[in-house]
């Protein structure tokens, strides 16, 4: 059982991720909105809630923006990672490297981001409610 400190933070992770999925919403109706701020909210929204499980669980959070590392990790810890979950991987070139790298030649499609970060907070609010 994680201390009451882990859960504290999970729920500030939590608190952030949902930020994050404001922050998508709200540019995603903008027309203005560039693909790459877009889909960096969407990546870092779902980073952060598998942080704020891991946190949960007592399992420790690397310093890391890479998606399938931090989904193994919770697997490996012995929560289960549904595979629409796993499906949020696609998010992962979206994240702070591209900010500052190359832009991706596909364009980000804004549903489907909201989408995916929708199907990894309903996990997250699932295992946090459960902790």
């Amino acid at each position: 059982m994680p201390s009451p400190d882990a859960l504290e933070l999970a729920q500030r992770y939590f608190r952030k991720a949902c930020e994050d999925r404001d922050a998508l919403e709200i540019l995603s109706a903008s027309e203005r909105a560039a693909d790459a701020v877009v889909g960096f909210h969407a990546q870092q929204a779902v980073e952060k809630f598998a942080k704020a499980v891991l946190t949960a669980r007592g399992l420790e959070v690397p310093r890391t923006h890479d998606l399938r590392f931090l989904l193994d990790r919770a697997a490996a810890g012995g929560l289960e990672v549904p595979e629409a979950v796993r499906e949020s991987l696609w998010l992962t070139p979206w994240s702070v490297e591209l900010r500052y790298g190359d832009d991706l030649e596909e364009a980000l499609d804004h549903a489907a981001a909201a989408g995916t970060v929708g199907v990894v907070e309903l996990w997250a609010a699932t295992i946090l409610a459960g902790s």
